[in-house]
């Protein structure tokens, strides 16, 4: 690989003074408080951003490749000049990518091919990284030469390297990037086509993993992150490549970046370990009093770029504008002949000049106002995909709640090509524990329909990348209490993107749950006020296998992440099944139904079930019923069917008519969905209740597994 040139390095000049211009800037912005919230710099780190850059355009991939940043990352934004978005969101401007929901680096630009650095969890990002990375094998690489095939490159700190996602992230592409075995590639040869079949491979993760390795974890040194080891070894236990380059040698550095990106375009990932130099504090607010002093000043005195801010000896740093210090970089192209002094503080002030014009301009853009935002917030209108059937409408099926389930995931991955289905043991012939992809695998090929490993984070991590790229996938996870392993995508990474920043996260999550099956709490617990509480997820409960299948439908295309909670105990039992029509069709979420009306003959009490979820639904129905045999009573059971969005209008509408209401859900009474229910009632209709609302839920305790004791956990529910 050659080494620069002099144009090459001349550019690289012109990219690093600007970004550590802009870095200064931030760093007076936040001086004088004209920025807010917390200020993260990679000062004496935004090399990587150029040397990725260089690599890319001596590749000719740069316009079609992406990158995964993290929170010392604005550099990655300057090279690829989108100065002015990165100022937007530093100074929480309406029109900022956040809209000014979020501050500083947390942004990105699925535009310009930016995954977002949309929550502070270091390492969330780098299993969406690899999600992308398998979006972009699947859509941009057919018929594209070896060489001019896109990828992706993944930066972040030393510090998310000890985080269990960066794992799952490796250990996803170490599967997705594997060769098949004969066996396994005979089964697969009939659905190769383009790339696959180029590759050998039904996947693969053409990405770089770019390790900034500043020697700090927030204040903690590296002995005390990881000991002696050794990073870039940790590659060979994930058959990656690994090379650690110190990012003072651009040559060097841009080298390994080159030979990152070949092997990615060959489907084997490149971890690279580049130490740099972390200048200042974890952050502008705090005491670097904890840091080496020696590395420090030793840090600035080799600082790569230099510019108007000095450090001093009791390390204070200030902004001295005007005052150049020359960095080692453009040092050696004045030593080279490359460019003079002066034409080397000319940039620097050229570009410093352009910036706070670009700042003063960014000052005036509106600031975001709380009717905006609430405008903005959650669910936006959407036009369903396939059509709001009528009841006597298309051919039907008499069909299970499990196979509802498989018909809609099979017609879907007949009619789009974009659709994929993964999950733990997703492949044929088994299709999971329940069997609710059975035979998918072998029908639409295993590039569509396959398993992973038990790996949620990684699983909704890959379906979230997957997603940037315009892919449609329906994800599994076990059992629904499962996908607390996936804490930081189920709870804040994924409904960040589309809530926060706007940026559609179209992925379903199937969550089988629920009681009846004798496996205990870790296994039964129904965790949607969870789910619930992190605005941002739709989450559906269907009732029986017609609802099953509208629900999906309606998922299908929604820029929305949606929670489908499948009740497992539904599956194959004879109540639940149903008529199901073999076309697509769409049950709107947010959109109750009345699955019993009461009897209007005007000598009953008259009391409103609301509830939802397949067991409760069938046992509400089954106990009114009842009731009205032996009571003066009439009950009217409404079907929530989403919680998110709830239909509030149909709640409070059933409440005005009954007088009475009782809320049931299967999960236990304690901060349970049902409580914000009976708040909001009694907020709205106070003057309609006859009586105090009821919670008919689970016990608050965790879900036993005798049958005895479960039997007794739900009896005031069941």
């Amino acid at each position: 690989m050659a080494k620069l040139t002099y144009m090459e390095k001349l550019h690289m000049w012109q990219m690093l003074s600007r970004a550590r211009v802009f870095n200064d800037l931030l760093i007076e912005l936040k001086k004088r408080q004209i920025m807010y919230g917390p200020l993260l710099l990679g000062y004496g780190a935004e090399i990587l951003a150029v040397a990725a850059k260089i690599a890319l355009q001596r590749s000719g991939i740069e316009e079609d490749s992406w990158f995964q940043i993290s929170h010392r990352d604005q550099a990655w934004y300057i090279v690829h000049n989108l100065e002015w978005l990165l100022l937007l969101n530093h100074l929480t401007k309406a029109t900022s990518p956040t809209k000014g929901r979020d501050a500083n680096i947390h942004g990105g630009s699925l535009k310009h091919h930016i995954i977002p650095f949309g929550v502070s969890h270091m390492g969330a990002y780098v299993p969406v990284a690899v999600g992308a990375a398998l979006g972009l094998y699947l859509t941009a690489w057919d018929g594209l030469p070896k060489d001019k095939r896109p990828v992706v490159i993944s930066s972040f700190g030393d510090g998310a390297f000890a985080q269990g996602c960066v794992h799952e992230a490796f250990n996803m592409v170490s599967m997705l990037n594997a060769m098949l075995s004969q066996d396994e590639w005979n089964t697969f040869d009939n659905f190769a086509k383009g790339a696959t079949a180029k590759t050998s491979r039904p996947h693969g993760a053409p990405v770089i993993f770019l390790v900034n390795d500043n020697g700090y974890s927030l204040s903690a040194n590296s002995r005390e992150s990881y000991g002696r080891a050794d990073l870039s070894l940790r590659a060979l236990g994930y058959n990656m490549a690994g090379i650690d380059v110190d990012s003072h040698d651009a040559d060097a550095l841009v080298e390994a970046i080159e030979e990152g990106i070949w092997n990615a375009q060959n489907l084997r990932s490149t971890l690279i370990i580049a130490s740099t130099d972390r200048l200042m504090g974890h952050n502008q607010t705090e005491s670097i009093g904890y840091m080496n002093h020696e590395r420090l000043l030793r840090g600035w005195q080799n600082d790569i770029i230099g510019g108007y801010r000095y450090m001093n000896e009791k390390l204070a740093h200030e902004y001295r504008r005007g005052e150049f210090r020359m960095g080692v970089f453009p040092q050696s192209l004045v030593k080279d002949g490359i460019i003079s002094h002066e034409e080397v503080l000319q940039e620097h002030e050229k570009n410093t000049k352009e910036l706070e014009a670009l700042v003063e301009k960014a000052r005036q853009e509106p600031d975001p106002t709380a009717e905006n935002n609430e405008q903005s917030l959650l669910f936006k209108p959407r036009t369903y995909l396939r059509p709001l059937l009528s009841e006597s409408a298309g051919s039907r099926k008499y069909m299970s709640y499990l196979e509802a389930i498989r018909h809609v995931l099979g017609k879907s991955l007949e009619i789009d090509p974009n659709v994929l289905v993964f999950g733990e043991d997703y492949k044929s012939p088994k299709g999971d524990v329940f069997g609710l992809t059975r035979d998918l695998s072998t029908k639409y090929g295993e590039h569509r329909v396959w398993s992973t490993p038990i790996s949620e984070e990684g699983i909704l991590g890959l379906a979230h990348g997957l997603s940037f790229l315009g892919l449609c996938p329906f994800v599994g996870i076990q059992f629904a209490p499962f996908v607390s392993s996936a804490g930081t995508q189920w709870l804040y990474a994924i409904p960040t993107s589309y809530n926060h920043m706007s940026m559609p996260v179209g992925i379903t999550v199937l969550m089988p749950f629920g009681f009846g099956h004798g496996s205990g709490n870790e296994h039964a617990d129904v965790n949607e006020a969870i789910s619930y509480n992190r605005l941002g997820w739709k989450i559906a409960f269907p009732a029986n296998a017609y609802d099953a299948a509208g629900l999906l439908w309606a998922a299908y295309g929604d820029p929305n992440p949606v929670l489908m909670y499948l009740q497992i105990m539904a599956f194959s039992m004879a109540a639940f099944a149903r008529d199901v029509p073999l076309e697509p069709f769409v049950i709107p979420f947010g959109k109750a139904e009345i699955k019993k009306s009461g009897i209007s003959d005007g000598k009953r009490k008259t009391v409103s079930v609301i509830t939802y979820g397949a067991s409760c639904v069938e046992a509400a129905l089954n106990t009114a019923h009842d009731v009205e045999k032996t009571d003066a009573i009439s009950v009217e059971v409404l079907d929530l069917r989403t919680i998110a969005p709830l239909d509030w209008e149909a709640v409070y509408d059933s409440v005005r008519r009954n007088n009475r209401v009782v809320i049931m859900h299967e999960a236990h009474e304690r901060g349970g969905v049902g409580a914000d229910i009976a708040a909001n009632i009694q907020k709205i209709c106070f003057g309609h209740l006859y009586g105090p609302v009821e919670r008919v839920c689970a016990k608050d305790m965790p879900v036993p597994s005798a049958k005895d004791l479960y039997t007794s956990h739900y009896e005031t529910a069941l």
